[in-house]
Formats: C-alpha cells, sequence, structure tokens
C-alpha cells in the first residue's frame, strides 16, 4: 500500500481508504485517522460482540 496507493492517493477499502480520504479532504496524516478508526471499531466490537470474544479475537 505504501509503494503503490498512497502516494498516488487511490483509495483502498477499510480503515485505510478512509484514512487516505480524511487525509486529502481535512490535511489530516493518515496514521493518526488509521489509529483512531481502529480504536473507533474496537471499541464498537466490545459493544457489539462483547469484551470477552473481542480479546480472544485480539489475542489469536
Amino acid at each position: 500500500m505504501a509503494l503503490f496507493l498512497l502516494p498516488q492517493n487511490i483509495p483502498s477499502g477499510g480503515a485505510a481508504g478512509i484514512a487516505i480520504l480524511v487525509e486529502s479532504w481535512f490535511a489530516l496524516p493518515h496514521s493518526v485517522t488509521i489509529w483512531c478508526l481502529n480504536f473507533l471499531l474496537l471499541l464498537l466490537a466490545f459493544r457489539w460482540i462483547g469484551y470477552k470474544c473481542s480479546f480472544k479475537t485480539i489475542i489469536q
């Protein structure tokens, strides 16, 4: 991704694609956006599938 997609600002799927779009719209670094999106998705996973299953998913 770092070699082909990010330099040309081509959005891929998932959090990385959203980060590229946010970087081009708001001039935020894509690394910060990816960290924030992943943290948000982790919180949603804790709420939706529960803490026990989420921790098992992270560990495995």
